[in-house]
């Protein structure tokens, strides 16, 4: 655990990725096989069910510094993390442990079969702090809790594992995807997954990066960024479906679906897995799925399918899903991520066509002759149910991860609103001591005599740090009541709020559920009176287009 707590100091106390890198490497190098496991499991977010609450492990410290919970909450939050508030009131221990990671996170693991001996449990918790330094005891809190989030990139590891083993990326990526046990794998099983030893293992997903072209610039402008790609004939335009990503896989006869956070997902869609298991081929998918009767219906209706384990017949029939194939990753135990992209569609166009199901089709490709024809239909995006394109180089590889030059995503811009915050929240981790989660409103109607002011979305990303602390100091100052955490606000600080999409709701007052909410920017330049009412809302849902 020394080492460990060591490398997550490192880790904790730099942004920069070569550092990062580089205290990994020194860190595979020296430990264990069985901590390396264990280490790639947590950093990879390969998490384990927490043993024991937050708040039960609050009440065991209270105990030991003889202070009251509710005095350790108010210190927690400011400090911003239970851990970390655990980890500095604790006393200093009085010895040492010797234990290694692999062996704490066995000993963890017991703790959960006590569950029904809370004496046995808060007894070898307080044995456990008693050996452990401060620097140790966070991370140790932190596993427990299960708040272990160090917002290092899986990419990262991924590097630092192949630098040790002195082996190709993507053999470590490929051993790192889907669902596996560190409880279970030892180091070298865990590495032969990348050579094939797992039938359900899904490839890394490649991801496309992101087109900045302006929002709402003029389209003599999105022609310009869209020219600085070439030739439009050097890619394949494919409309950016609002679905969740997957991967159908067969082989030797069994049949897997993935989704991109490598979570195996066969028995919440068995249609797809059926449809998979006609295949008269082994064959490795890459698509989307999306709900879809006619045609494709909006992602709300798909989120009714989304973690049911065993959804009922009636679901399967009220929502059906299809499986849209956009690339193919492996044919007959053959790779084909290193074939170019359109010798891989080719292989994909007579694959679909051999088979003909009505539960796997095939994206269309999108025809045009200039990047300007594609700037006018970007602009029909949400009328096809579509968040933008997928512009894609014809010659490129199936990479690993994000990668910037061969796929690009163009989504349409943002839907926007201007909307005054209401209620505030207090955020959590380095956020905890700051009213940083809000809620915004607009006007109940245009009719300045009768209208009244009602919530309609929440957001907590777009500010930057000085804003979110100018924001803090309003809040704090202009608190009209408090509800618990919450506190309601004299309605005066006016942001742009950006969301992707725009429904009816009945379980919402405003009437609205808007998709992926976000503060685009303080409007600093408006007063409250001129903000946006239900009428520009209802407008958004008209048209759908994004402009008002």
């Amino acid at each position: 655990m020394k080492e460990f707590s060591a490398l997550v100091r490192k880790v904790d106390q730099t942004t920069k990725t070569s550092l990062r890198l580089e205290a990994l490497v020194q860190y595979f190098s020296a430990c264990s096989d069985s901590d390396k496991v264990w280490c790639i499991a947590l950093f990879t977010k390969n998490t384990r069910k927490r043993p024991m609450s937050s708040q039960r492990l609050l009440e065991i410290a209270s105990d030991i510094v003889n202070l009251p919970p509710w005095l350790i909450d108010e210190s927690k939050s400011i400090v911003g993390d239970t851990a970390e508030t655990l980890a500095l009131l604790l006393p200093e221990p009085t010895k040492r442990s010797h234990k290694t990671l692999s062996e704490w996170m066995v000993w963890l693991e017991n703790l959960k079969t006590f569950k029904e001996e809370p004496e046995r449990q808060e007894r070898d918790i307080k044995k456990a702090w008693r050996s452990l330094n401060a620097e140790e005891r966070f991370v140790f809190n932190k596993l427990i809790t299960g708040g272990f989030r160090l917002g290092i990139a899986a990419r990262t590891v991924i590097k630092a594992l192949a630098k040790d083993q002195e082996c190709e990326e993507g053999q470590i990526a490929l051993a790192l995807s889907g669902q596996w046990d560190p409880m279970q794998l030892s180091f070298e099983e865990l590495l032969a997954r990348g050579k094939g030893s797992d039938l359900s293992i899904p490839y890394p997903f490649y991801l496309a990066y992101p087109l900045h072209t302006v929002p709402k610039a003029n389209d003599k402008d999105q022609q310009q960024a869209l020219n600085e790609l070439g030739a439009i004939t050097d890619y394949q335009i494919e409309w950016k479906w609002d679905g969740i990503r997957g991967q159908l896989i067969r082989r030797k006869g069994k049949v897997f679906l993935w989704s991109r956070g490598s979570e195996l997902i066969s028995d919440s869609f068995p249609e797809l897995i059926t449809a998979g298991e006609s295949f008269n081929e082994d064959v490795v998918l890459d698509g989307e799925i999306v709900a879809y009767t006619d045609t494709i219906e909006p992602f709300e209706q798909l989120q009714r399918r989304l973690g049911r384990k065993q959804p009922s017949k009636n679901m399967l029939h009220k929502v059906p899903v299809r499986f849209i194939a956009y690339d193919i990753l492996e044919r007959n135990g053959e790779d084909f991520r290193k074939k170019p992209l359109n010798v891989r569609r080719n292989h994909l166009e007579r694959f679909i066509h051999q088979h003909q199901l009505d539960k796997v089709m095939m994206s269309d490709t999108i025809k045009v002759d200039t990047w300007g024809h594609l700037v006018d239909l970007h602009k029909q995006s949400r009328q096809y149910q579509a968040e933008g394109f997928m512009i894609k180089s014809i010659e490129s590889k199936y990479r690993e991860g994000r990668k910037r030059g061969d796929w690009w995503k163009w989504k349409v811009s943002p839907m926007t609103a201007d909307a005054v915050l209401l209620y505030a929240n207090r955020g959590s981790g380095r956020r905890a001591n700051l009213y940083s989660d809000y809620t915004f409103a607009v006007w109940s109607s245009d009719n300045k005599k009768t209208r009244t002011l009602l919530p309609f979305a929440k957001a907590y990303s777009g500010l930057t740090d000085k804003e979110i602390a100018e924001v803090d100091k309003f809040v704090k100052k202009n608190t009209k009541e408090r509800f618990g955490p919450v506190r309601s606000v004299i309605p005066h600080l006016v942001m742009e709020i950006g969301f992707e999409d725009i429904r009816k709701s009945t379980r919402h007052k405003s009437g609205f559920a808007v998709r992926f909410p976000r503060i685009m920017r303080w409007r600093k330049d408006k007063q409250l009176e001129e903000i946006d009412s239900m009428d520009r809302l209802q407008h958004l849902l008209d048209n759908k287009q994004g402009e008002g």
